[in-house]
């Protein structure tokens, strides 16, 4: 036979209900996206915030710690993310400066090319020289 609870054994039930709810994603009031907060908590429940504040504090701290922890692990994503994002702007620019050695070593050659393309234009030019292949 079901055990027939008090109204304050009813809403300690529905509190973490609603706990369990949002910490897995399957809230039934409250948005399926919203962090998990006394606030969406109480809102999930049916209750005030003041209730689950001043008649479940137990309640109240295993909220706040799963908020923090919610926190922690944003902020570890976070700096995951920007390293990794330092690590490839570090390889980019290490790229940037092969590309810029490599492009100074071709604006090299093609300068030398140049001066002998030129200097090939001004003596097939010159009447001082005979091209062989006219002959």
């Amino acid at each position: 036979m079901d055990k027939i609870l008090s109204k304050g054994e009813q809403t300690r039930r529905s509190i973490r209900l609603a706990i369990t709810a949002i910490t897995n994603g399957r809230p039934k009031v409250i948005a399926k996206d919203r962090k998990i907060s006394i606030k969406a908590v109480a809102e999930e429940a049916g209750v005030s915030n003041a209730t689950i504040h001043n008649n479940y504090p137990d309640l109240a701290e295993q909220i706040r710690l799963l908020a923090n922890n919610d926190v922690r692990q944003q902020r570890d994503v976070t700096r995951q993310a920007l390293s990794e994002q330092r690590q490839k702007a570090s390889e980019l620019r290490a790229e940037i400066k092969e590309l810029r050695a490599q492009l100074a070593e071709i604006a090299s050659v093609n300068a030398a090319l140049m001066l002998q393309n030129a200097e090939l234009h001004s003596r097939l030019e010159s009447n001082n020289v005979v091209d062989i292949r006219k002959r």
